[in-house]
């Protein structure tokens, strides 16, 4: 297999273990207050790296030599059958693929008496696609030059693709699991972060982003998705209880993990 496929794959796997071992033990319950103060704390700390990290792309310090090194090594190892599948993990970003896959879970939940999971599903995808191109307009970066198309795609910080990834993955993962067991919600989250490291990973190996941006993109997405739990998760939580046997619910609404 090519080294880029063996480095998508291994990057996102190893991705996906940590987060399946590390989320479920967050136990932060949402739409509580300590919920919104960590969420408010981890929108804050995701401030101030991407602060921190679109002042340091805009001159040519070891950040940028370091974007500019995993490019050039991109395009150097990159063939067609990297190509092809690279650019089909890519679409798991897409704004459209995004769109659709949202609205079948808000479909499906909706059947199954979760009547706030459409309205959650919705605020993460439409505020991280605000959030993400009020940001891009700002850093104004330019994309990188190895790749013609790359040009036409508009400003490169943050990744659009990397961020609507990881705030609807999550946010996927805790609708599944509101209803789930502790070890099913490990693997769900598992697969929601390794799914966005995956897309991350092909827009640097495709060449239409740099990896400052697409770390950007990651944290901007987890920390919008963080926000959009805390605030609406627990009425998420509360519906997903009301479709339990009796006695269930104060279990659902404090399932650890459910802000995170």
């Amino acid at each position: 297999m090519p080294l880029p496929l063996v480095i998508l794959i291994v990057v996102a796997g190893l991705s996906g273990l940590a987060a399946a071992g590390i989320v479920p033990r967050l136990g932060i319950p949402s739409g509580t207050g300590p919920a919104l103060r960590f969420a408010l704390g981890t929108v804050a700390a995701a401030g101030v790296v991407l602060g921190g990290l679109a002042y340091l792309v805009r001159g040519d310090g070891p950040l940028v030599d370091a974007d500019r090194a995993v490019s050039v090594w991109a395009r150097d190892h990159a063939t067609t059958f990297t190509d092809h599948g690279v650019t089909a993990v890519t679409r798991l970003g897409g704004t459209w693929v995004v769109a659709a896959l949202g609205t079948v879970l808000a479909v499906a939940a909706w059947r199954r008496g979760m009547r706030a999971a459409a309205p959650f599903l919705a605020v993460v995808i439409v505020g991280n696609n605000l959030a993400t191109n009020g940001v891009k307009a700002l850093a104004d970066r330019a994309r990188p030059a190895l790749e013609p198309v790359a040009q036409t795609l508009g400003p490169s910080f943050p990744s659009g693709h990397t961020s609507a990834a990881a705030s609807f993955f999550a946010a996927a993962a805790l609708v599944l699991g509101a209803r789930a067991g502790r070890n099913r919600r490990a693997l769900l989250a598992g697969a929601a972060v390794a799914a966005a490291t995956a897309v991350a990973c092909t827009r640097v190996l495709r060449a239409v982003h740099w990896l400052s941006d697409v770390a950007a993109g990651l944290v901007l997405g987890w920390a919008w998705f963080a926000l959009c739990a805390a605030a609406l998760g627990g009425r998420l939580l509360r519906g997903a209880a009301d479709g339990r046997e009796p006695g269930t619910r104060a279990r659902a609404v404090a399932a650890p993990g459910a802000g995170s």
